[in-house]
């Protein structure tokens, strides 16, 4: 069951999960016109994936029925699966029987009886569309006539006595339904106050009030676990951390902190964000990005906060793959790696027919750490990469271009030994002979551990003291790497 979870935990159009209640809980009576399929059902979310709460069947014509269950109170939808169509629902134990009428083509216009809770967030609802399209007309005059006209002036006035009304109306709301789901969806709806910071500079303030919206966030839901379930949880984490944050990894995975360690409470809705993250993260090519799923890693699954769906096995793999990345980061001290040379010469020079079990002649060994290179650029390749074979050139040019300059190539071939005499063949007829060539046929420097190298090409930008500048480029950006490398060093590439 956790194999299966993670392997088909991407966030797709819409994940099912079937929980099974019994019990007695207050019954729902649905009757709807322009509808007849066998059952709706009753569902809530862990993330972006749907839970099938329970089910609505059908009893008769237009009659759908939910008699017993032991659902909690909360956010629900009523949702036709093979439709893809729904509408919010409101779970409310105090209610004893409840029933609801509706169009299906015309749902906004559902009337329900029995549930006071229902009515009053339907009627909440009726207010803002209204309004809100209140103030689209003023805007679309106000175009229309222009910013500086009378009709501007006046319109201005008229948008801001919506706003104040609408404000009375949620305070209302939300005093009068203290402690029920209601009033957290509507106090979540009011916008984050940014406060003035006196000796501010405009920019400034645009910074403190970037900080202040990712700590303030999620103030007004934050104590409301039932919240964590609803569509309009699952819309603000999405906006929270693809808009809202900066997309460097440290600041992706402090947002992603922030949501998990808020949300762990409700496992489902935890495991699925955690595992959606990691996924996505983990097949993403976009540089560094590896750093987010190897912190979610580190800080969720290492120490078991998530052990409930995953096995032994997949554990002992994820944090050995994380801590083996963790140490191919940038800003890290690169491993040592230590391996002979191969000799170009002598094994484009041997005859396979005469003696097939010679596959490769070795020259030297060498050190990485030996190496006094200002910058050193690590090089994993194999003869048969396409993406290598482009990158190999690159590389013989900014040898030529900047060796003098302090700037050397520690390239390993990671190809079979029986490929070797194929790689020095190429090594030759790209003019790369100026390069030290590495090989490690019995795997005896651990170099893929060390480098979390599992894809060709792996370049790494290291400086004198091997600690990992940039790593995971392409053959395009390698070049201004090297020299933003080379100018952080104080060399003048010019």
């Amino acid at each position: 069951m956790a194999a299966a979870y993670f392997r088909s935990a991407l966030i797709s159009a819409l994940f099912l999960v079937l929980h099974l209640s019994q019990g007695q809980g207050p019954s729902i009576d649905f009757y709807v016109d322009n509808f007849d399929e066998d059952f709706l059902v009753l569902a809530d979310y862990g993330g972006e994936q749907l839970l099938v709460e329970d089910t609505l069947h059908k009893i008769a014509e237009g009659h759908y029925q939910l008699r017993e269950h032991e659902l909690a109170d909360g956010p629900y939808i009523l949702a036709s699966l093979a439709q893809r169509k729904y509408f919010d629902y409101i779970l409310d134990t105090l209610d004893t029987s409840v029933e609801i009428r509706a169009d299906w083509n015309n749902l906004p216009s559902r009337k329900i009886v029995g549930s006071p809770q229902n009515q009053a967030f339907l009627d909440y609802v009726a207010v803002l569309d209204r309004d809100n399209r209140e103030i689209q007309k003023i805007n679309e005059l106000i175009s229309a006539q222009g910013e500086d006209s009378p009709v501007a002036l006046t319109s201005e006035s008229k948008i801001k006595k919506i706003k104040e009304e609408q404000d009375r109306y949620a305070s209302q709301m939300i005093e009068q339904w203290d402690g029920k789901y209601l009033a957290t969806v509507v106090r979540s709806q009011k916008p984050i106050e940014y406060p003035e910071q006196e000796g501010l500079s405009e920019d400034e303030q645009i910074i403190f009030n970037y900080s202040h919206r990712l700590k303030h966030y999620f103030d007004h839901v934050k104590d409301e676990p039932r919240y964590f379930r609803s569509r309009y949880f699952k819309n603000m984490v999405k906006k929270y951390v693809k808009e809202y944050t900066v997309s460097n990894p440290d600041s992706v995975f402090k947002s992603m902190k922030y949501v998990l360690d808020m949300v762990e409470s409700e496992k489902d809705v935890f495991h699925h964000y955690l595992v959606s993250w990691i996924n996505e993260y983990t097949q993403s090519n976009r540089m560094n990005d590896e750093r987010v799923w190897v912190y979610l890693t580190q800080e969720y699954i290492e120490p078991n906060r998530a052990e409930e769906i995953i096995s032994e096995e997949q554990y002992a793999q994820m944090v050995k793959k994380a801590n083996v990345h963790a140490n191919s980061f940038n800003g890290v001290t690169g491993k040592d790696l230590r391996m002979p040379t191969l000799d170009l010469e002598e094994t484009i020079a041997l005859d396979l027919e005469a003696d097939p079990e010679k596959y490769y002649v070795l020259s030297d060994t060498k050190s990485l750490y030996e190496r006094t290179d200002s910058i050193t650029v690590l090089f994993f390749w194999k003869a048969s990469c396409g993406h290598c074979q482009t990158a190999f050139p690159v590389l013989v040019d900014l040898q030529r271009k900047y060796g003098e300059l302090g700037l050397g190539v520690f390239a390993i071939n990671v190809g079979s030994y029986k490929k070797y005499k194929e790689a020095a063949k190429f090594i030759v007829e790209n003019q790369g002979q100026d390069i030290d060539h590495f090989v490690d046929p019995h795997y005896s420097s651990k170099y893929a551990e060390k480098y979390a190298v599992s894809q060709t090409p792996g370049i790494f930008i290291l400086d004198r003291d091997k600690k990992i500048l940039f790593n995971r480029m392409g053959a395009s950006q390698l070049e201004q790497f090297v020299k933003n490398a080379m100018e952080a060093q104080g060399i003048n590439v010019e």
